[in-house]
């Protein structure tokens, strides 16, 4: 349990420093999901790593990330109703 606590320690200080600290801790988690490659909100949504995390609470997270400019949004080439998160160059 200890290394639980220092691993949760760790992460914290690696959000911070990357300036998402303030965020809520779906939106970090939204974040960090993104910046594994281009996903979108219905891909998080059945992904595991988001069990028992409601699509709106996804949804505000995405919201919360495109408004902080952490994230863009574009519609696919194939599908254009799909709509993939990318993380901004910033």
């Amino acid at each position: 349990m200890k290394q639980l606590f220092k691993d949760r320690e760790r992460v914290r200080k690696l959000e911070k420093s990357l300036g998402i600290g303030h965020l809520s801790e779906p939106a970090r988690s939204v974040y960090a999901f993104i910046a594994n490659g281009p996903t979108t909100i219905a891909i998080m949504f059945r992904h595991a790593f988001f069990e028992g995390t409601s699509l709106s609470t996804i949804k505000r997270a995405v919201d919360q990330l495109k408004d902080e400019n952490l994230i863009k949004s574009t519609k696919g080439k194939v599908d254009t109703r799909k709509r993939f998160l990318f993380l901004t160059e910033g």
